[in-house]
């Protein structure tokens, strides 16, 4: 899954559109964290006007990178923090002593709890609205709405003295931004990669397989029947020629049914070869675009746009033509 969403969002940002793209690269991340898909990550942040977001992830980048030996990808997260840091706008939640003194008093923006350290202290954030939050036992939860612009500035929030709630039976109000923390699988539960693969017409990768393999050798049995009518016409032909240049106004009749029976080869042949065609490459089509029953994940450099891991990635059959024939190209990628 990780792997499907990484291609995904490279397709999107090729065509332009990064902010579909940036939700699956980071669930791509969440998935399976590495430097390659956070790397890619934080450029499409960055494209988006994200910049707080592709700061930190950037950041992040070059903790992983030192760890790794990777100083280019360390150098290229240097360079676009530099360019960040000036465009950030920063946000900072004040909290007064008196009202952090309630029992279970506790701030949050934008979903994220704050601790006493984070208080006052002004972070980048990006451009658009936040939200801070704050409750405590037996108080009224209190809530703010703050618009970040996308030129840089600095802004604090100061979070009031809550007042006491009417009813202290009443169940609490939930947080207007929910937790934001990814939820864990249940044991048990399936994963991506163990639900059911269903491949063209609701087939399953395996029944996929075998009709292509299957129509792949119909395809050969017609390619061989084409083989062995168009050596046949050819010969036909040569040896009606043989016996009476003038075809067709040839007063041998010998000549001229042999000279009938080739071009009649040469039509069987000819709707083989069509028929070989056909189903070679349906054959091909079906096999080779059958899903994997438990799909083999590539490693973070390939993510990171270097070369695949050797071994196979992609066969193909392309049927060719031209005026004296036709034939079969097979194309491999390593």
């Amino acid at each position: 899954m990780a792997q499907v969403l990484f291609d995904e969002a490279k397709g999107l940002m090729t065509l332009g559109n990064n902010a579909a793209a940036c939700p699956k690269l980071a669930e791509s991340y969440r998935l399976d964290p590495g430097t390659g898909t956070l790397t890619a990550l934080a450029v499409c942040n960055e494209i988006i006007g994200k910049s707080a977001s592709a700061w930190a992830e950037f950041l992040q980048v070059i903790s992983e990178a030192r760890q790794s030996g990777r100083t280019d990808r360390e150098q290229f997260a240097l360079q676009h923090i530099a360019e960040l840091e000036p465009k950030l706008s920063k946000l900072g939640v004040a909290i007064e002593p008196n009202v952090s003194s309630a029992p279970g008093f506790e701030v949050r923006r934008d979903g994220v709890t704050l601790g006493p350290a984070a208080w006052g202290t002004a972070v980048p954030v990006d451009p658009g609205e936040h939200i801070v939050e704050a409750r405590a036992d037996g108080k009224t939860p209190w809530w703010v709405k703050i618009s970040i612009g996308k030129t840089p500035t600095i802004k604090t929030v100061t979070v009031p003295i809550l007042e006491d709630v009417a009813d202290p039976t009443a169940a609490p109000a939930p947080w207007i931004v929910p937790d934001t923390a990814p939820t864990a699988v249940a044991p048990g539960a399936p994963r991506a990669a163990e639900q059911s693969v269903t491949g063209f017409a609701g087939m399953s990768p395996s029944t996929q397989r075998v009709v292509g393999l299957t129509l792949g050798g119909v395809g050969v049995l017609a390619a061989g029947l084409a083989t062995g009518f168009g050596v046949d016409a050819i010969s036909k032909s040569n040896d009606a020629k043989s016996r009476c240049p003038s075809l067709p106004s040839c007063t041998d009749a010998s000549a001229v049914n042999t000279n009938n029976d080739a071009k009649t080869s040469a039509v069987i042949s000819d709707v083989a070869v069509v028929g070989a065609i056909l189903t070679l490459g349906a054959g091909a089509a079906l096999y080779f675009t059958a899903p994997s029953e438990a799909p083999a994940k590539r490693d973070d450099d390939e993510r990171a746009g270097r070369a695949p891991a050797p071994g196979l990635v992609g066969l193909r059959l392309v049927p060719t033509m031209s005026a004296r024939g036709g034939g079969f190209l097979i194309d491999a990628r390593w």
